[in-house]
């Protein structure tokens, strides 16, 4: 490792060989160590590092980071006309140091430029990371490979910091055929995802037939959310549906839906019981434009009354 100290205050860190980022072995981890309190060592207080990563589990915990989306987006242009190339999350890691503390600090992680998510402790950090990045490895390998003849992959996507799903997407492959489009998405209507067409595996597959598209995204909106308008959740969407699109995609990716908004539902009883555990009565608007009420049972969805 090499240090360079320069006229404006700013040290770079330079190593000659980084191959110890990419194992999590004992004596491995031991060299990163060293590092680490090489950095230390040379740092004043109050001083700022900046890494650029791709982070593996080797360093990262030892650190605290940021979501690097310009990064990434340059490495995805670099390879571009590769189909055998992985572009994977690139992380910005500013580590500032500081004199000994009484309270521990507050890990913030930035994701997507959306707003910072405060961590409080390294695991919740390190799974933070791998859910990032386990992400990107489905994306690469549906942007090389198609899924037709397998089981559909199912993905929650949740606002930064919550737990429950805003979003559930179903990708589907059909095999190529003249006259199929590429890829598209559909969203379904609040209320509707109990329907058969939406809710099973093969109703999904019907659904896919009916659109004559090689790759499908079904989007099912999730209850206690908030949804504004058809098109606000389509922006919404938009970055989580191009990352899962097919290699060499550049025409726009077609929403599909079963009408011009997002459906409505109505919570009308919201308990629990001993017996049959959480329930909720709910309305929703049907494809005719009435209203229906239904009794819904949260721990098996596709009993309805």
């Amino acid at each position: 490792m090499f240090l360079i100290y320069t006229p404006d205050n700013l040290f770079y860190l330079t190593e000659e060989d980084a191959s110890f980022f990419v194992s999590t072995e004992q004596p491995v981890k031991l060299t990163a160590e060293k590092y680490f309190n090489e950095i230390n060592r040379t740092m004043k207080s109050i001083w700022w590092t900046l890494f650029v990563r791709n982070l593996t589990t080797g360093t990262y915990f030892k650190i605290y980071f940021g979501y690097c989306r310009d990064a990434e987006n340059a490495n995805r242009e670099k390879n571009a006309y590769n189909p055998e190339s992985i572009t994977m999350p690139i992380f910005l890691v500013l580590a500032t140091k500081f004199k000994r503390l009484p309270t521990p600090f507050t890990i913030f992680l930035n994701v997507l430029l959306a707003d910072y998510l405060r961590l409080h402790t390294v695991e919740e950090l390190m799974n933070a990371v791998v859910s990032i990045q386990k992400a990107a490895l489905v994306c690469n390998g549906l942007a090389r490979n198609s899924i037709a003849g397998h089981n559909e992959i199912t993905m929650d996507l949740c606002k930064l910091g919550e737990d429950l799903p805003r979003f559930t997407l179903h990708i589907l492959d059909q095999p190529p055929t003249r006259g199929l489009g590429r890829y598209a998405a559909f969203i379904t209507p609040q209320g509707r995802e109990v329907d058969w067409l939406f809710a099973t595996p093969e109703g999904r597959k019907k659904l896919l037939a009916s659109t004559n598209y090689q790759r499908l995204v079904v989007v099912l909106l999730h209850r206690d959310q908030e949804y504004k308008s058809l098109d606000a959740v389509k922006a919404e969407l938009a970055d989580s549906i191009k990352n899962l699109a097919p290699f060499g995609l550049t025409d726009p990716i077609p929403f599909l839906s079963l009408g011009s908004d997002v459906g409505k539902r109505e919570t009308l009883v919201c308990a629990s019981s001993k017996i049959f555990c959480d329930f909720r009565v709910e309305e929703v608007e049907g494809s005719s434009g009435k209203l229906f009420r239904r009794l819904i049972f949260l721990n098996n969805q596709s009993v309805i009354q």
